[in-house]
């Protein structure tokens, strides 16, 4: 009890010099708390950052490292991603009411995942970026309506051939199904230690 007292009184004090940092820095405390954690005896997981720290896991367990800022090359894929999903934002507040409360009731029949593994909900405007983001990318036509849940086998794949020069993968015969689009990501080249890449490592490549 007296050790649960004694971390008590520490969390107040960080916290209350946290809050005189913020009101030096003109930061709210929204803009600089995004840390997501599973409570335990007191925290047994936590993901992303706070303020500088950014907490993360790694093959070895837990680790806490400093946030780097990447460098922002401002490429013509960046622009463009960006100005997409400024266009959808704005797209979403010209729809109907009617079409945005579809959306937020579709939302529970498209479950994604978090960084801590967990099932999360999206909100009917982050559904209704996403799906439309995905229909840009294989060059379709945007929807203002939610769609219905679907689902497809998983595809058959055979060797893979890498070289220098050339990349190929077999299939099976008609592996995609008809009314449906097969998006090819892939990474840099890695050293073969590496056993662990992350989503932001993959590079759109082709339809």
């Amino acid at each position: 009890m007296l050790v649960f007292i004694k971390l008590f009184v520490l969390f107040m004090i960080a916290d209350a010099a946290f809050v005189l940092f913020l009101s030096f820095t003109g930061k709210s405390r929204s803009k600089m708390l995004f840390a997501k954690f599973t409570p335990g005896a007191i925290i047994s997981e936590i993901r992303n950052k706070i303020a500088a720290t950014v907490f993360s896991k790694n093959g070895s367990g837990a680790i806490i490292r400093n946030r780097v800022t990447p460098i922002n090359r401002r490429s013509s894929l960046q622009t463009n991603q960006r100005q997409l999903l400024a266009s959808l934002a704005s797209a979403w507040r010209g729809l109907t009411q009617a079409q945005r409360d579809g959306w937020n009731g579709a939302s529970p029949n498209f479950p994604q995942t978090d960084s801590l593994g967990q099932n999360v909900t999206l909100t009917g405007e982050q559904l209704y970026v996403r799906s439309n983001a995905n229909l840009t990318l294989i060059g379709q036509s945007q929807i203002v309506n939610a769609p219905a849940p679907t689902s497809f086998a998983i595809l058959s794949l055979g060797n893979t051939v890498l070289t220098a020069a050339a990349f190929t993968q077999a299939f099976a015969p008609d592996p995609v199904p008809a009314g449906f689009t097969l998006v090819w990501r892939a990474t840099r080249p890695v050293s073969p230690g590496k056993n662990f890449l992350g989503a932001s490592e993959f590079r759109f490549i082709q339809v």
